[in-house]
């Protein structure tokens, strides 16, 4: 997001396991925002939420072994 006053998200922590997937998550989704929602236990899935201004909402299912989300519902 460029606009002024728009969220923008920030790692603490770049190194950590996850920073590089929400990277590039992030930029799968382009002037939306990226939130982690869920994990199976072995965090192999990753139900994904992506939202905005302008979006209320979608979720999907990221899956570690093939490295693909999987649209699941639109937020009304």
């Amino acid at each position: 997001m460029t606009e002024a006053g728009a969220p923008q998200v920030t790692l603490v922590d770049e190194s950590h396991p996850d920073a590089a997937l929400y990277s590039s998550l992030a930029a799968s989704f382009p002037g939306e925002l990226v939130d982690f929602s869920s994990h199976t236990a072995d965090g192999r899935k990753i139900v994904v939420s992506v939202y905005s201004d302008s979006n209320p909402g979608e979720l999907y299912l990221f899956d570690r072994d093939t490295g693909k989300a999987r649209f699941l519902m639109q937020r009304a």
